[in-house]
């Protein structure tokens, strides 16, 4: 019987010392959480088309507007995929296609977005100083040309 006594005691006196901390602890107020207006996200950068520059007499869409990447001396990386990037080097007045995947293909797309990016003509991109880097492959004669492949 005494055991019983000490068992519903230390009931009683646990269930108190709950109920007194529960009037301890600061009641908050749950509410639900105010939605915040959609934000209006400004439109993925594009090379401004709007925007020209003269490259050795050649004018060309401003590739500088929306660098992927520049550094001190003023170059300027525009275009970049897992097969290619494409820059700009500022004191030698020439850009480079540095073409990672040696196939036709990539070389292929690397110097379409070239002239679409720049807004010119195979030919005016013919007249512009560009070196094309790739990797020799022998599966893939022709590698080797350092210049845009339909530039003659």
């Amino acid at each position: 019987m005494i055991k019983n006594k000490y068992i519903l005691l230390s009931f009683l006196l646990g269930l108190a010392i709950l109920t007194g901390v529960g009037f301890l602890v600061p009641k908050t107020k749950i509410s639900a959480p105010t939605p915040s207006p959609t934000p209006i996200l400004p439109e993925p950068t594009t090379i401004n088309k709007l925007q020209k520059l003269n490259i050795s007499g050649i004018e060309t869409n401003d590739f500088t507007a929306s660098p992927i990447a520049t550094n001190a001396q003023g170059d300027v990386e525009f275009a970049k995929t897992p097969d290619y990037e494409i820059g700009y080097l500022k004191q030698f007045n020439e850009f480079i296609l540095n073409i990672w995947t040696p196939t036709l293909a990539a070389r292929n797309a690397a110097e379409n977005e070239f002239v679409n990016r720049l807004g010119i003509t195979k030919d005016q991109a013919c007249r512009l100083s560009v070196s094309v880097a790739q990797n020799y492959s022998s599966e893939f004669p022709g590698s080797e040309n350092r210049k845009l492949s339909f530039c003659r």
